[in-house]
C-alpha cells in the first residue's frame, strides 16, 4: 500500500510505494494504482503535451503501464541527465533520495514532484490524509 515518507537534506516528503512496479517486479495493485495515479496526472500536467484523462487506474502492471514508466524515465534522463534518472521501467520504493546501485534519483520521487508542482493543493492533500488514493484508502505514514 503506498505510504508518506519523508528523506533527505532538506526533507522531502512524498507519497512512496510498498515494492516496485514495473517489469519483472511485485507489482502490488495499490503500489501500481498509485503510479497509474502519478503517470497520469504528470503526463497531464502543463509540462506534457500528453492528456492520459480516459487511461483507467486498474492496479495491473500492463504494457500500458510499463510504456508509460519507461516513457516517463525516458524524459527526465533526457531534460537531466544520466545523473537525474535510470531507464529501467521500474518504479522501487525509495529508501533515500538516490538508489544506491545507480546513484540516481528515484523514479517514485521524481513522479511526485511533478505532481506536487503541476497540482499543489491536490498533492497536499494527499500527503496529509485529507485525499485518498485511488483505492479510497488514505495514505498513513509509517
Amino acid at each position: 500500500m503506498p505510504f508518506v515518507y519523508t528523506t533527505g537534506t532538506p526533507p522531502y516528503t512524498f507519497i512512496n510505494v510498498e515494492q516496485a512496479v514495473g517489469r519483472g517486479c511485485p507489482n502490488q495493485p495499490d503500489d501500481v494504482k498509485m503510479v497509474q495515479l502519478l503517470l497520469k496526472k504528470d503526463f497531464a500536467s502543463p509540462m506534457w503535451s500528453h492528456r492520459l484523462d480516459k487511461w483507467p487506474l486498474t492496479g495491473v502492471c500492463d504494457e500500458r503501464t510499463i510504456a508509460g514508466i519507461h516513457f516517463f524515465q525516458t524524459a527526465v534522463r533526457a531534460l537531466g541527465g544520466s545523473g537525474a534518472g535510470v531507464v529501467d521501467q521500474r518504479v522501487d520504493r525509495a529508501r533515500d533520495t538516490f538508489g544506491p546501485v545507480h546513484h540516481s534519483i528515484y523514479t517514485i520521487i521524481q513522479l511526485n514532484t511533478i505532481f506536487e508542482h503541476a497540482y499543489p493543493i491536490e498533492f497536499a492533500n494527499m500527503i496529509d490524509g485529507t485525499g485518498a488514493v485511488p483505492t479510497g484508502k488514505v495514505l498513513k505514514s509509517f
